[in-house]
C-alpha cells in the first residue's frame, strides 16, 4: 500500500510542475506582448473562438 500511495504522489508532483511550467510559458508571452504594445492590463485566455474570429478578419485599406 505505501508503494502506491508513493507513486500517486510523484505523479501527482510531476502533474504539478509540468503545470507549472506551463504556466509560466504563457505569462512569459503574455509580459512579452504587454511590453510590445505597453499595455497595462490583464490579458484572458485564448479560446478558439478568438482564433476563428481573428482568421475571418479581413483589413481593409481606404480607397481599396
Amino acid at each position: 500500500m505505501w508503494k502506491d500511495d508513493y507513486l500517486a504522489n510523484q505523479l501527482l508532483r510531476k502533474k504539478f510542475r509540468e503545470e507549472k511550467k506551463e504556466l509560466k510559458a504563457v505569462e512569459a508571452t503574455d509580459n512579452a506582448l504587454k511590453q510590445r504594445g505597453a499595455l497595462d492590463l490583464p490579458l484572458l485566455p485564448e479560446m478558439a473562438e478568438d482564433v476563428d474570429h481573428a482568421r475571418r478578419m479581413r483589413y481593409h485599406r481606404k480607397g481599396y
